[in-house]
């Protein structure tokens, strides 16, 4: 596959479901939507375009990101197309699910959101892996114990991670990316020298 070709904004691409397999649904695992909705809406005020992807059964999340122009492809991708697009995206923010593991297969560079889960146990941070692990407060923390979740209606470990700090966090990489980017371009063509073609 070839990355996803996009227009002159940056694309930031969310994974606001999922979190669920053929045995179980783990809402836990989930970052609440809302804030999602809230991190998309800031993105797309500094001028960048957000795609939301996910599985067909992901499409309730569609009302929460009314008012917020994006790009919906829930339910509209095959796993290539997904891989593409992620390969083509200039950040990718999900919390522990399937399409974040393609996102890292494909090495975009990745925002990984946890909670529940040890991400030690499932991803590592590397130069285009950044994660976030709320909940650092709890005692609780993980409650995965390789099988189960603990019985918890609050979700407070995943929710305790702020739109604040995804957000800065992600303008952190954009900018890391802006900046390799334009390096490469430097790097690429020595200044005053014509290019013949």
């Amino acid at each position: 596959f070839s990355p996803a070709p996009r227009g002159d904004r940056r694309r930031v691409v969310m994974v606001p479901g999922g979190a669920k397999n053929v045995l179980r649904e783990s809402a836990l695992k989930r970052w609440p939507v809302d804030q999602y909705a809230a991190v998309a809406g800031a993105l797309v005020s500094d001028g960048l375009e957000v795609t939301l992807v996910g599985n067909a059964s992901d499409d309730w999340v569609r009302p929460h990101f009314a008012g917020v122009t994006v790009s919906n492809l829930i339910g509209q991708t095959s796993i290539p197309e997904m891989l593409s697009l992620f390969a083509g995206s200039d950040l990718v923010i999900a919390h522990d699910t399937g399409p974040m593991h393609l996102a890292r297969l494909v090495c975009a560079p990745l925002i990984a959101l946890f909670g529940p889960t040890p991400p030690s146990t499932f991803v590592a941070a590397d130069e285009t892996t950044t994660v976030l692990w709320g909940g650092e407060h709890l005692a609780c923390r993980p409650c995965y114990d390789g099988r189960e979740f603990a019985d918890c209606a609050a979700n407070e470990c995943m929710s305790s991670i702020s739109v604040d700090v995804v957000l800065r966090t992600a303008r952190t990489v954009l900018r890391q990316r802006e900046s390799e980017r334009t390096l490469a371009q430097q790097t690429n063509q020595i200044p005053g020298e014509t290019v013949l073609r």
